[in-house]
């Protein structure tokens, strides 16, 4: 993963801005989410502990639906969020 991150920050530090609609930066950002989803299949059960969650929803732009839910004797907390 840490390639596929190089390679799009390599493309974006020379320029002031990248267009989106840029080829090669819809090519690396195509690699990276394969990247990602790659890293994701082959992770051991301690990533998902909340931590692990939680950089992997910061690293996808938190495009995904999420909805956590805390509880106790005297409180409980829900929130939600809706994927794009």
């Amino acid at each position: 993963m840490a390639k596929q991150l190089a390679a799009i920050r390599d493309l974006i530090i020379g320029p002031p801005q990248i267009d989106p609609e840029n080829n090669s930066f819809k090519q690396l950002r195509k690699n990276l989410a394969s990247t990602l989803k790659d890293v994701v299949s082959k992770t051991k059960s301690e990533f998902g502990d909340p931590w692990g969650l939680v950089a992997m929803d910061q690293m996808s732009g938190q495009k995904s639906e999420a909805k956590v839910v805390l509880s106790s004797s005297s409180v409980m907390l829900l929130r939600e969020r809706k994927g794009q």
